[in-house]
């Protein structure tokens, strides 16, 4: 599932997406002289727990728990 697909400039676009159980953002330079990717992939799992620990609360986590499983479906 596309989250964000943007074109930057002429040269340069991104992509955020979620598939396969990885959130993934990957960005592509295209210059006459110059080409270039860039590509991050984490386990949602993984993201979804490491932001739970940065908010303070425990309203929160019931959030992010039903996130992490709506992400599974996809």
């Amino acid at each position: 599932m596309k989250i964000l697909e943007k074109q930057l400039s002429d040269n340069a676009k991104a992509l955020v997406e979620i598939t396969g159980g990885k959130l993934s953002l990957k960005a592509d330079l295209d210059t006459a002289g110059v080409d270039a990717q860039v590509s991050v992939s984490v386990d949602t799992d993984y993201f979804f727990d490491e932001l739970a620990k940065k908010i303070p609360g425990t309203v929160d986590d019931a959030v992010i728990a039903l996130l992490k499983n709506a992400v599974k479906a996809l």
